[in-house]
C-alpha cells in the first residue's frame, strides 16, 4: 500500500517529537544525545532514502514550507584549515538570503581539510556522515574529517558540531509544527474552531500524547555563533550577541592558529570588528598547515553583530491560510 499524505503527517508528527526529546537531552548534559538527534535529522531533512520527511509532508499537502535566515556559508582558499556557517537564524541579522529547511540542505556547513583535501560538508552531507559514523555502525577505519570537525570548537557550551546541528534541528522542529498544523486544517477544519488561525503570533504546538510541545530554548545566553573561517594565518568569525552580557563572559572556543581561542566581548557595544593577533603554535591535530615558528602570529578578525531573541526564526508561528468553510 502506498502511504498517504494523512499518515506522513502522522510520522513527521512522530518525527518532530524525536527531535524535540533529543534536543532536550543535550540542553541537560547528556553528551551523546547528538547521535540520535542526527539520525531523525536524516529522516526529517536529508535527502537519504525515506527522509526529507518534512518536505515530503509538505508537498503531499501542497503547503509551503516557511522560510528563514542563513548566516553566511564558510569560506574557502588554499591555507584553510577548517570553516563553519549556513546556520539557521534570523533575517534581522542582515543574512544574504532566505530559505526553507529543504533548501538549507544544499548549502555548505562545514569545509574542513584534515591533511590530505579539503572535504566540504553540505547539511545533507553532514547530517548522513554524521548519522551514520556516530549512530548507527562502528566501521573498520576513522574518519578524519569527522574527527577533526568535533575538534574545531565550542559554542554555547557546546561542541560546535553539537551546536550547529542542534541549531538546524530547532528549525526542523519549528518547520515540522509550521507543515503538522497546516496539514491538521486540512484534513480537519473543525480541529482549530474558534481559534483565529490567521494570526502569525499565535502559539499552538502539536505532539503525540506524552510528547513535550513546548518549543525548544533559543540556547542564545552566550550569543549565537554564526560563521568561521580558520585559513591558517588568518580568521574570522562573526558571532551574534544579545545584551547585556556579564564583563569577560566567554562566549565560546575557536581552534585558531592552532591554539583556543577564548571568544569574549566587552558589554555596552553594539558591534565590534578589528584584527587582532594572536601567537601560533603547533597544532596537536593538523601540524602540516599551522607550524611551530617563534614570532609568527594569526590575524583574527572578529563581529560581533546585535541580535534579539524574541525575533529569532521569525515566520515559523503561523498557519497559511483558514479552513475552508
Amino acid at each position: 500500500m502506498k502511504i498517504d499524505r494523512f499518515h506522513l503527517a502522522g510520522y513527521l508528527m512522530s518525527g518532530a517529537a524525536r527531535l524535540r526529546d533529543h534536543i532536550e537531552r543535550i540542553d541537560r548534559g547528556a553528551a551523546y544525545a547528538v547521535d540520535d538527534l542526527a539520525l531523525v535529522l536524516r529522516l526529517m531533512v536529508s535527502g537519504a532514502r525515506g527522509g526529507e520527511l518534512i518536505s515530503r509532508t509538505a508537498n503531499s499537502y501542497g503547503i509551503q514550507l516557511p522560510k528563514f535566515g542563513v548566516s553566511p556559508e564558510p569560506g574557502t582558499g588554499p591555507e584553510l584549515v577548517w570553516g563553519a556557517g549556513a546556520l539557521p537564524t534570523t533575517a534581522a541579522l542582515g543574512v544574504g538570503e532566505l530559505a526553507d529547511i529543504n533548501q538549507l540542505r544544499f548549502k555548505t556547513a562545514l569545509r574542513i581539510n584534515p591533511g590530505s583535501k579539503q572535504v566540504d560538508f553540505t547539511w545533507d552531507k553532514f547530517i548522513r556522515d554524521y548519522a551514520n559514523y556516530w549512530g548507527t555502525h562502528v566501521g573498520e577505519n576513522i574518519r578524519d574529517d569527522v574527527h577533526l570537525a568535533d575538534r574545531i570548537g565550542s559554542a554555547a557550551g557546546l561542541p560546535l558540531t553539537t551546536y550547529m546541528l542542534r541549531e538546524i534541528a530547532v528549525a526542523a522542529w519549528y518547520s515540522a509544527q509550521y507543515v503538522i498544523r497546516n496539514a491538521v486544517v486540512q484534513d480537519d477544519p473543525s480541529f482549530f474552531a474558534g481559534i483565529d488561525i490567521a494570526d502569525e503570533e499565535l502559539k499552538v504546538w502539536l505532539s503525540p500524547p506524552g510528547g513535550n510541545d513546548e518549543p525548544p530554548k533559543a540556547r542564545g545566553e552566550l550569543g549565537k555563533f554564526q560563521c568561521c573561517t580558520n585559513a591558517g594565518s588568518t580568521a574570522s568569525f562573526v558571532w551574534a550577541v544579545e545584551y547585556p552580557l556579564m564583563e569577560g563572559q566567554t562566549l565560546g572556543e575557536l581552534l585558531i592558529g592552532g591554539m583556543p581561542y577564548r571568544v569574549q566581548l566587552a558589554p555596552g557595544k553594539d558591534a565590534v570588528e578589528g584584527d587582532y593577533d594572536i601567537s601560533r603554535q603547533r597544532s596537536p591535530i593538523h601540524p602540516d598547515v599551522v607550524s611551530f615558528s617563534e614570532g609568527k602570529s594569526v590575524t583574527v578578525t572578529p563581529q560581533f553583530p546585535r541580535w534579539d531573541s524574541g525575533n529569532y526564526l521569525p515566520g515559523m508561528s503561523g498557519f497559511m491560510q483558514k479552513p475552508p468553510g
